[in-house]
């Protein structure tokens, strides 16, 4: 992946950077205080991507944040007071956090972490998690500010926690999870110490909506994140109690299928709840099901109209239908199968009605789809 230097990432951030944060900056500025751009958006910036979300950081104290906004007839919120983060309500919600610490209560929630304000830049960045998501730039001077070696981390291609990676994850357990999104999403690779990290203790002791928030930010590289979810042991805690398999395979095209081919030997029976239990999304677990359920049958003798009728309660696509079976001509000709929109009434006519009509069309759809493949 090409990383821009820092000058090119400056000019990169300067040119997509909204008018109210520089009239923040601004009025910071007048007032002694520097503003930073922190985190993800100076990290997409090296990487050549445009910023989504602009997180704002500052030495000033959410007492004199509030008095600079209210000054300037800004609009603003203490939000989350035990955090130091104050709102300003401009074109949008700017969230500015005064530089703080972090002490973890040792239970891996971020709920549960001790907050200090009122500190430096080099303590701020000591409680971030990734050294590529600890770069910050000065919105007054424009110089960006490296203390954990992340841009070095960006131009190797590298996932390194800031600090001992135990702690990091110790002070918010979803971190884990979050090394192998972002090692994912930049084709990264997870240093060895960070790796090692996560398999020594893949506990997750956050909210169950959390993990599938997290895998739902995946939308490629589906064996790569399968291949890490075993090496860091997560498989284990994201599916506590499953049948789980480990099979290689290149026909993982999506998340439904990647857990489908985990899951292809867990039993059929309350696999649903049991995976809606876990917070899966009825689609999601509708669909890995599905998969399941035809994964273990011959794809020979699958009637059609069964099929058809199974598929309407997912919503995956053709061509990922046919990846997940290897292309193989029996689903081709369950996808193109199509039951006649007369069929009920030429059936009727010919005197079959009730259960027996049912299992007439049943009938019909499978001798047809076997004249199909002869």
């Amino acid at each position: 992946m090409k990383v821009l230097t820092q000058q090119q990432a400056t000019e990169k951030l300067l040119a997509v950077l909204p008018a109210d944060i520089q009239i923040l900056s601004d009025l910071f500025t007048e007032k002694g205080f520097d503003l930073f751009l922190v985190g993800g958006c100076v990290r997409d910036a090296f990487l050549d991507k445009n910023p989504k979300d602009f997180d704002v950081a500052t030495n000033a104290l959410p007492n004199q944040i509030i008095e600079i906004l209210t000054k300037a007839n800004i609009t603003n919120q203490l939000q989350g007071a035990d955090f130091g983060v104050v709102v300003a309500r401009m074109s949008e919600d700017i969230e500015i956090a005064t530089f703080r610490t972090d002490a973890d209560s040792g239970t891996g929630s971020n709920k549960e972490t001790k907050v200090t304000v009122g500190v430096t830049i080099e303590d701020d960045v000591q409680r971030r998690d990734l050294t590529i998501n600890a770069l910050f730039m000065n919105l007054h001077t424009h110089e960006i500010i490296d203390l954990v070696g992340g841009i070095k981390d960006l131009n190797d291609g590298v996932i390194r926690t800031v600090g001992e990676a135990s702690q990091r994850f110790a002070e918010d357990n979803l971190r884990k999870l979050r090394c192998i999104v972002r090692a994912i999403k930049d084709g990264f690779q997870i240093e060895d110490k960070t790796l090692h990290a996560i398999k020594n203790d893949p506990s997750l002791n956050v909210t169950k909506e959390r993990i599938i928030t997290e895998l739902f930010k995946i939308d490629s590289e589906f064996n790569t994140l399968k291949k890490l979810l075993f090496e860091s042991n997560l498989i284990f805690e994201i599916l506590p109690n499953f049948n789980i398999t480990n099979t290689e395979t290149n026909t993982i095209v999506s998340l439904d299928s990647m857990f489908a081919n985990i899951l292809q030997n867990e039993s059929l029976e309350d696999l649903n709840n049991k995976l809606n239990e876990l917070k899966f999304p009825t689609t999601l677990s509708n669909n890995i099901c599905f998969l399941i359920k035809f994964m273990k049958m011959d794809l020979t003798e699958i009637n059609p109209f069964h099929f058809l009728k199974d598929r309407q309660k997912t919503k995956i696509s053709n061509e990922d239908l046919i990846l997940f079976f290897d292309n193989d001509k029996n689903i081709i000709e369950l996808i193109k199968f199509k039951i006649k929109s007369d069929l009920s009434q030429e059936l009727m006519n010919q005197g079959f009605k009730g259960k027996d009509l049912g299992l007439a069309i049943e009938s019909f759809c499978f001798q047809n789809r076997t004249n199909i493949l002869k």
